[in-house]
């Protein structure tokens, strides 16, 4: 294809001019677009904090959280209690009586396990009550949040308050937080 490598120079140099207007004139228009958005931030947690349904929401789970403790503590004291049985009693047992406590002792603690996993651990019933609980309010707060950034022109809306926030500067005049707040309470 290239005769000499001359051509093949020129040939390369223009590719790569051509290349880099092209990136250049793209970028610039990406910039132009950009200024036509507006970008806020809203505190999530504290408009969650602020909705009454979140409150009335965070009591029944503590209250079923609680419960839930107060009857894996009831397991617990009864399989230290049994341990605590075996280990005063266990010099004057004969080996069969000893095999059948043990079996017992582990059984008592297989079942503490899995209610704790099953109620209290991840994935466990508390965690999924949480959910069910908080879904509705948090689709309430995103639906004030979309009607918020819409009547104040927003084209994004960023949240400062998650874990791994994204927001490492950001304007007070562009803090949507007391607006939602004002739009949930309309």
């Amino acid at each position: 294809m290239f005769y000499n490598k001359e051509t093949q120079k020129s040939f390369l140099k223009g590719t790569f001019v051509a290349s880099f207007l092209g990136l250049f004139l793209l970028a610039g228009t990406a910039f132009v677009k950009q200024d036509d958005q507006r970008i806020g931030y809203v505190d999530s947690e504290k408009i969650m904090q602020q909705m009454p349904e979140a409150k009335g929401a965070e009591a029944e789970l503590q209250k079923t959280a609680q419960r839930w403790e107060v009857e894996f503590s009831q397991l617990k004291k009864e399989y230290e209690d049994l341990l605590s049985d075996y280990d005063r009693k266990q010099a004057t047992m004969t080996a069969s009586a000893k095999e059948q406590k043990e079996k017992e002792i582990i059984q008592k603690q297989q079942v503490l396990q899995e209610y704790q996993q099953k109620k209290l651990g991840r994935g466990g019933e508390l965690e999924r009550k949480q959910a069910e609980l908080l879904k509705p309010i948090r689709e309430k707060a995103i639906g004030a949040i979309e009607r918020t950034a819409k009547k104040h022109g927003y084209t994004m809306v960023l949240d400062k308050s998650s874990i791994v926030s994204t927001v490492l500067y950001a304007d007070k005049k562009d803090d949507l937080t007391f607006k939602v707040l004002d739009e949930l309470n309309k």
